[in-house]
């Protein structure tokens, strides 16, 4: 068996527009994910990273009415609204593996 591997993974998550109320959609998103892992027989060394391209978009979007008390009266026109996606994130593990894979 080889002593030494090197799997490589992308991703991409792709939505396309979702409907809102009010006649409104949201925008079409895109994300790209990508993972490494590198095994030499006990020792596996791994970096994944998402968000690969750091777009920022919004990962929900809602369209509604709101009032924050902001004003002395309701404001009652509809408004988007919406959650951030998380930013880029680069994460790296050390694994000691304790199976007979690596031999």
């Amino acid at each position: 068996m080889d002593p030494c591997r090197f799997p490589f993974k992308v991703t991409r998550c792709c939505i396309g527009k979702r409907s809102l109320p009010f006649s409104q959609f949201s925008d079409p998103t895109l994300q790209i994910d990508a993972s490494a892992t590198v095994r030499w027989t006990w020792l596996k060394l791994g970096v994944a990273v998402t968000n690969l391209t750091n777009r920022q978009f919004p990962l929900s979007q809602f369209f509604y009415a709101s009032d924050f008390h902001s004003r002395p009266y309701p404001t009652l026109a509809p408004a988007a609204h919406f959650t951030a996606a998380p930013p880029r994130f680069i994460l790296f593990t050390v694994e000691v593996a304790l199976d007979r894979e690596g031999d």
